[in-house]
Parts: structure tokens; sequence; C-alpha cells
């Protein structure tokens, strides 16, 4: 992805969250060249990408998620959940989310950004 390659890689970072959204992604795929060769890339290519730069879900971020899930349950809103980890994470760090699928970040407040639109929102 060009959005990638254009950053120093030392301020890039991802979540455990979404490390387990990538590797459920490959798992449903089932026994495949595709799922092996994803796995592969995950391993050989991501992980490494992101050593030492990867964001862990901590007691704190544990308690932003809550306090955005209580907003969502105010507002009559249901985020998806590892979204709304993924965005208590980047609150906690100060950091903004990169994402095509930006709807529950804006709602969250999130600063967001859409690489494939070039749209960013603080």
């Amino acid at each position: 992805m060009a959005f990638v390659r254009d950053q120093p890689l030392d301020s890039l970072h991802i979540s455990t969250v979404t490390l387990a959204e990538i590797r459920f992604g490959i798992e449903r795929l089932g026994e495949s060249e595709q799922r092996t060769a994803l796995h592969h890339w995950l391993d050989a290519r991501i992980r490494p990408m992101f050593e030492g730069r990867t964001l862990a879900i901590t007691e704190d971020v544990m308690l932003r998620w809550r306090l955005l899930f209580e907003e969502g349950r105010k507002a009559r809103h249901t985020f998806t959940q590892p979204d709304l980890i993924i965005a208590a994470t980047a609150i906690q760090h100060d950091l903004t989310v990169v994402t095509r699928d930006v709807n529950d970040y804006r709602r969250a407040q999130v600063a967001v950004m859409n690489p494939w639109l070039a749209t960013h929102t603080p």
C-alpha cells in the first residue's frame, strides 16, 4: 500500500486487535493456498515490520474502551467491539487510526484517516 511505503516506518504502529482481526480473516478462508500465503505474509512481513511497535491492550486502554462503549450506549449506538478497542488504543496513545472503514472511529471522535481516499479527520 502506497500510504505505508510513504511513512517513516517508526511512525507506524499496529494494535494486537488488528493482528487478531487479520488472523481471523485468514482463518475464515479455510484450507487453501491463499490462506497459506496470507499466513506467511502475516508472519514474514507484517509482524517483523511492526516489531517493537505493536500496541497491547492494557488496563488503561480497556478503561477508555469501556467509557467509549458507555457513550455509545447512551447515544443508542452499537459499536463493533474490535473497532472500539482499536479506537481506545489510538486515543490512549494519541494516534490516528488508518482504515478504510472510518464510520465508527468518527463516531467515537477518534482521529482517523482513509488512505484510499486520503481523508483525515482529527
